[in-house]
């Protein structure tokens, strides 16, 4: 009972907690593609915005590159012109003013390669210690564009120990104009601001170079180049034991790809109210379910649990036993019936027990209260003989033995008598019968210690010393011989009394002895007492416990084995 309400339990929980686990499951998924599908979207503004506003500063170096009349000047006129240094000052203030409107911009930047001159707007960089590497940096870059090509795009350059984003245009043969502009300040457009508020926004070139300020991990380094080089636009990842997800957009134009580092957890926790309802729902189910268990175990497993012992009691043979009425209203019924039908159950195994007893004392009482008329008749014809001869002595025995026998009789219907009084029996019998067959019949009584205040069943021997005188004895003979010896035996680690009866007579044929042995055993005409009689009193009285066997002895004769226990 206890494993099937298991099995219901776990057929109710463990489904339940499968659909919960999937429908969690799928609320995450759901969410998380909601989330790419929204920060694809701000992200494609944002770098929307970040092209227009790119592309107004390459209007503006290309209109310096190309319209403005002071750039053309510092390319053809000497340093000793006039009008050279008039249009370096006015390419200075100009530069100024396009760098106090642009927050983005680090520097504007006119480099004359003939003379290795700069001219700039004040920088955006440090103190003028730490404008001289730009300068330089700047310098090996436009070099480095100016043998490939006119106008470089936009492309990053570590330029004062950290990557920012340049574009070159070369005006004349030796002017070139560029523009340095901080990435960093990218992140303050409408969109990009919206989206630091949940997560990291992070800059990165084309080629996978870290554009931004951030401070990244070597492991973090790499897995955003190869998401950038590799254009994968939405990605999980797992680092320090923290799942991230990470949207990227790539612009060609601006050579540029913005990348938002999200939190699973900051993203899960839009849905952590739903996480933990789902996580409670199953928790309570279980809770629920365990109290209904109990309740379950007190209402009817527990008054099934004591039913059941009941009934183990009353199998064993414990009538006495009754069960408590309880506290369930259906289960003080049924321990009360159960207990009413015990009772009665008792009393009437009590009657039949009874019923039974008085049978087997009238059949006891049947069986032996049946008289060998044959013995009787044989006697008082013998009587006659010896009355015709006048043999008075031998009368007068003869007689005398016919009484003891006859007084034994009438004692044998008590139960049980002592072993020696039911010998005495057999040696009156034996005493007439040898002197009915006078000269041919010799008998012998052997009682070991002990055994002669045994209670037996009375005439259990006689049937089978008649038996003997019947079936055994010939005139032929010489000599029959009888010996009857009881002794003390052990049976199956208990005391017993073990009976032998054995002739030197004919013995027993093949087929009455299979017979005997297979306990079909036959009455004689001459002897009412049969071996029946006597297996069915040892049965009714000792039940299995009393055996009996039968065997022929060598080199002629018979044996009658009787055993049965002590104390019965």
């Amino acid at each position: 009972m206890k494993a099937k309400l298991i099995l219901l339990f776990s057929l109710v929980v463990i489904p339940l907690s499968l659909i919960l686990f999937f429908a969690n499951d799928y609320a995450v998924r759901l969410l998380k593609t909601q989330a790419t599908e929204a920060n694809q979207s701000m992200l494609q503004i944002s770098l929307s915005q970040i092209e227009d506003a790119l592309n107004e500063k390459s209007k503006f170096l290309i209109n310096l590159a190309f319209v403005n009349s002071s750039v053309r000047t510092l390319g053809i006129k000497g340093e000793d012109s006039s009008l050279y240094h008039y249009a370096k000052s006015s390419l200075k203030y100009m530069l100024m003013e396009g760098l106090a409107s642009d927050s983005w911009v680090d520097g504007y930047f006119v480099y004359l390669a003939d003379s290795r001159e700069f001219v700039t707007s004040s920088l955006r960089i440090g103190n003028y210690e730490e404008r001289v590497p730009v300068f330089n940096d700047l310098e090996h870059s436009i070099k480095q564009l100016a043998a490939d090509t006119s106008d470089s795009g936009w492309y990053s350059e570590r330029i004062a120990g950290r990557q920012r984003l340049i574009r070159v245009i070369r005006s004349l043969d030796n002017v070139y104009v560029s523009v340095v502009i901080n990435v960093d300040a990218m992140k303050e457009t409408d969109r990009l601001r919206q989206l630091v508020t949940s997560g990291e926004i992070l800059a990165l070139s084309n080629t996978g170079d870290i554009l931004t300020g951030n401070e990244l991990s070597p492991e973090w380094t790499q897995k955003l180049k190869e998401t950038v080089e590799n254009r994968i636009n939405y990605t999980e990842t797992e680092m320090q034991s923290e799942k991230y997800l990470l949207f990227t957009e790539r612009s060609e134009p601006a050579g540029i790809s913005i990348v938002k580092k999200l939190p699973e957890r900051q993203l899960l926790l839009q849905m952590s109210h739903i996480q933990r309802m789902i996580q409670a729902i199953p928790v309570g189910i279980i809770a629920a379910l365990i109290i209904l268990l109990v309740m379950i175990r007190q209402v009817v497993l527990k008054p099934i649990h004591t039913l059941l012992q009941g009934m183990r009691k009353i199998r064993e043979g414990r009538w006495d036993y009754r069960l408590r009425a309880g506290t369930n209203r259906e289960f003080i019924l049924i321990n009360a019936t159960f207990n009413e039908m015990v009772k009665q159950v008792n009393a009437l195994k009590i009657d039949v027990y009874e019923e039974k007893l008085r049978g087997q004392f009238t059949e006891i009482q049947r069986l032996q209260l049946q008289i060998h008329p044959h013995f009787l008749l044989n006697s008082l014809n013998m009587v006659y003989n010896l009355a015709q001869k006048r043999e008075y002595m031998l009368i007068q025995k003869m007689t005398r033995h016919l009484m003891d026998y006859f007084r034994r009789l009438l004692y044998s219907h008590a139960e049980k008598i002592k072993i020696s009084d039911e010998a005495a029996h057999i040696g009156y019998y034996l005493e007439i019968q040898s002197m009915r067959f006078a000269g041919h019949l010799e008998y012998r009584i052997e009682m070991g210690p002990g055994t002669s205040e045994i209670e037996i069943l009375p005439m259990i021997f006689q049937p089978f010393v008649e038996n003997t005188i019947i079936h055994g004895l010939t005139m032929e003979q010489d000599c029959f011989r009888i010996i009857l010896s009881i002794h003390r035996v052990t049976l199956g680690g208990k005391e017993g009394l073990q009976i032998v009866i054995e002739d030197n007579g004919l013995g027993f044929s093949p087929q009455v002895l299979a017979q005997l042995q297979s306990q079909d055993a036959v009455i004689s005409k001459s002897n009412s007492i049969g071996i029946r009689n006597v297996r069915e009193r040892l049965r009714l009285n000792y039940g299995s416990d009393a055996t009996l066997a039968f065997a022929n002895v060598e080199p002629n004769g018979a044996r009658v084995t009787l055993t049965s226990p002590l104390g019965k």
